[in-house]
């Protein structure tokens, strides 16, 4: 379970330059795609892109080494099911330095 975060400004209540805009957009996207990854849907995804992986490193062990066709296409399945949960670790780990400067910002000097 993530460490409890303090709460971001809103930018409703508080006047942004357009860099603190976009670091409250990616605080809050990362803090979502980190909530998807624990939902229902997300584990479902996670696990089928996983899955996806395992079977495509399994077809390449197996396939045959002149079969150029069939190795990209396993490579491809691969990287593809590998990319989907870098993508949402990517989005988290942005959120997570955009939380860090927003909080650093609202520190007295």
């Amino acid at each position: 379970m993530p460490a409890s975060r303090a709460p971001l400004p809103s930018q409703e209540t508080s006047q942004f330059d357009p860099r603190s805009t976009l670091l409250l957009a990616q605080a809050e996207l990362g803090m979502t795609a980190d909530e998807f990854k624990r939902t229902k849907i997300g584990l479902y995804l996670l696990g089928v892109a996983e899955q996806d992986a395992r079977e495509a490193l399994d077809g390449l062990r197996s396939v045959k080494p002149t079969d150029t066709e069939a190795i990209i296409e396993l490579q491809n399945k691969a990287a593809l099911a590998q990319r989907f949960s870098d993508w949402l670790d990517e989005a988290i780990n942005i959120g997570r330095a955009a939380e860090q400067q927003i909080h650093e910002q609202e520190q007295p000097d």
